[in-house]
């Protein structure tokens, strides 16, 4: 060992070099092959944690509510056909056919911001009793009331409404009227009405709401009455001759009450309508959407990153196959019902029917995104769950662990492809039942030579499909859809995993040429260096056999020198390579972050793969020892003259 250390010191310029050359060259070895084991796990893990998928816009199958709506893009018979030559293709890994229930928590609100019936659906239905202040019938066919509530008596309003402090007012916009021609209220005159409650005008002080024209299949039952000025007069003012009202021939539909006591006597004592009105706005109110699904990134708004995991984690594949009784709620669903990650959630799960609204479309709903296809159109079909049906009642009850919270941006108006705050997704089989079978009566508007109504069924609920295709097929699938006649109808989305690998393709061909290169280079330079230092070290070997010192410990002082050599240059290279692959993996993970939400997935890997670089220059010294260990063993086993005589004529 003294000798070793004198050796090294003796000739220190040329130790320095070699642990120069050895520590770049070891360097650039250990950081070329661990980039090459990163890129290659990387592309591996890819493929697993993005998720392409394939969707259709069933609007554009179906005739849409609205007078004036173009026809369809393709007819309705196929739609079925199409989804089946979806999920028989060789390209599908599997299909997420998502079903729709509601869960009841006396506990909970419904998380649903004021605005328009379309955004408020159905959790706007209400029962406000009040005394009426006023009553104006328009020259349309509306007229305008205004209660003042009497909070000593029933009135169940929505949470977006209750949390200002009760609202006096209340604005009805309503337009039948009663059967016997009469005014559906009289100034003075205490009322229970069955409303929807949309918003509040903090600034004017009431509540902005709507009865009538919204109840199912009310055209079926409409009457006209014309104004007759002497009948009438007294009862609504005084208009036109071709002024008409509309009233109902079904009692069943109206809105209003009129009551001399108060509404829980009067309930109390009839027991029919209003009784299940009361239980249906109560129930509906404190109830959250349920979405059973087999994979929350099949979902349009997840896949796209518009909707993502914001605390807590995204449910797993096991869990999804065990049916566990895990959920992901809305942060705002969390926030303001006082529930955290790790809580329990139950709810009492009943199905629901549909009610298909027609939507005036924002701009920003039309300018990217799915619906891009629609551009142009004005209005546009939304599916709304009509909440709990008395009749139906529940039908089973399950407790949820809340294991993750999501957050929207840019949220647009409902529609096919979006989803409310109030969406509490769980995994399908966490619930038992075949959910959302019964067709959809769909009702379109049309003027022939009058206003005709046409019910038609619908078997599906649109955005409700999603067909996962296999990373990287998109084109073929396309191709195979295409043959089959239905080229064109799907929209493709792959979590930006079209521009990731391609970036991990790259990073896999340079890396595993600079691994090439790099091991060529660093076996040059070893092999120049046992060689040079073997070719020094020939001198020494012979003094020191000529001096009788064993062949033992020749080799071992000779081998301890190259030891040191080698050891310093390892302990560099680990250094220095962990530096650089931190740094260059750093970059890329920095780059893939724009366009992927799996970026978390990727870093595991890159810190799995960091640990090839202490691993490739442990390995790096031991081959270099080892290799100049054996020339020295055969040059310590080599006569003292032969090595004298070497030694001279270099």
């Amino acid at each position: 060992m003294e000798y070793s250390l004198k050796s090294f010191y003796r000739t220190p310029a040329r130790s320095i070099i070699y642990i120069i050359l050895l520590a770049l060259t070891a360097t650039s070895l250990c950081t070329s092959i661990a980039m090459w084991r990163y890129s290659v796990e990387s592309i591996k893990q890819v493929k697993d944690t993005f998720t392409t998928i394939g969707v259709l816009s069933e609007l554009e199958f179906m005739e849409q509510s609205y007078v004036k709506s173009d026809p369809p893009l393709y007819d309705y018979s196929m739609l079925a056909e199409v989804k089946n030559k979806a999920m028989e293709s060789e390209y599908a890994v599997a299909a997420d056919i998502r079903e729709y229930v509601m869960g009841y928590n006396e506990n909970i609100y419904a998380d649903v911001k004021q605005g328009s019936e379309v955004e408020t659906y159905p959790y706007c239905w209400s029962i406000v009793t009040g005394i009426c202040e006023s009553i104006e019938f328009q020259n349309s066919l509306n007229y305008k009331a205004v209660l003042r509530i009497d909070y000593s008596d029933l009135n169940i309003l929505p949470g977006y409404i209750n949390r200002f402090e009760d609202p006096q007012l209340i604005d009805i916009l309503g337009t039948y009227i009663t059967e016997d021609n009469k005014s559906p209220f009289k100034v003075g005159e205490k009322y229970m009405v069955y409303v929807m409650c949309n918003s509040y005008y903090i600034h004017d002080g009431y509540i902005n709401a709507r009865i009538d024209r919204l109840v199912d299949d009310y055209y079926k039952y409409e009457e006209i009455v014309k104004y007759d000025s002497t009948t009438m007069k007294e009862e609504f003012g005084e208009f036109g001759e071709n002024k008409v009202f509309y009233k109902l021939n079904n009692p069943s539909l109206y809105m209003v009450q009129k009551i001399d006591t108060t509404a829980y006597d009067f309930i109390e004592n009839e027991k029919g309508l209003w009784a299940d009105r009361v239980e249906r706005c109560k129930i509906t109110q404190h109830s959250a959407e349920l979405i059973l699904t087999n994979r929350i990134n099949s979902i349009y708004m997840f896949n796209t990153n518009e909707a993502y995991i914001v605390e807590g984690r995204n449910i797993t594949d096991e869990e999804y196959t065990n049916g566990a009784n895990v959920c992901v709620v809305s942060s705002s669903f969390a926030t303001n019902n006082k529930l955290r990650i790790g809580d329990k959630l139950t709810l009492k799960v009943y199905e629901n029917d549909y009610k298909i609204m027609s939507s005036t479309l924002k701009r920003t709903d039309a300018e990217a995104g799915v619906w891009r296809s629609l551009e142009g159109k004005d209005k546009l079909d939304v599916w709304l769950s009509k909440g709990f049906d008395p009749d139906k009642g529940f039908f089973t009850e399950v407790e949820y662990e809340i294991v993750g919270a999501y957050a929207i941006e840019n949220r647009a108006d409902r529609n096919e492809f979006t989803f409310t705050n109030n969406a509490v997704f769980v995994p399908q089989k966490s619930i038992e039942g075949d959910f959302n079978t019964e067709p959809t009566v769909h009702t379109i508007k049309r003027y022939t030579d009058k206003l005709v109504y046409t019910d038609l069924l619908r078997t599906s609920i649109p955005g409700s499909f999603s067909i996962i295709i296999k990373n990287g097929y998109i084109e073929a699938f396309e191709e195979e859809m295409e043959e089959a006649g239905y080229g064109g109808m799907f929209y493709y989305f792959d979590q930006g995993y079209s521009k990731v690998s391609k970036i991990l393709d790259e990073y896999s061909d340079i890396s595993m040429l600079i691994a090439l290169i790099s091991i060529l280079v660093w076996v040059t330079v070893v092999a120049v260096f046992i060689a040079t230092y073997t070719s020094r070290s020939r001198q020494d070997i012979a003094i020191m056999r000529s001096l009788g010192t064993s062949r033992s410990k020749t080799f071992i002082s000779i081998l301890m020198t190259i030891v040191l050599i080698a050891l310093t240059a390892a302990i560099i290279c680990s250094i220095a390579g962990t530096a650089a692959y931190n740094r260059i993996t750093g970059m890329a993970l920095a780059d893939l972050a724009k366009d992927s939400n799996a970026v978390k997935n990727l870093a595991i890997i890159s810190d799995r793969s960091r640990g090839t670089v202490i691993i490739s220059a442990v390995i790096s010294f031991i081959t270099t020892v080892l290799s100049f260990a054996i020339v020295v063993f055969m040059q310590v086993r080599k006569n003292v003259i032969f090595l004298m005589k070497k030694a001279k004529r270099q």
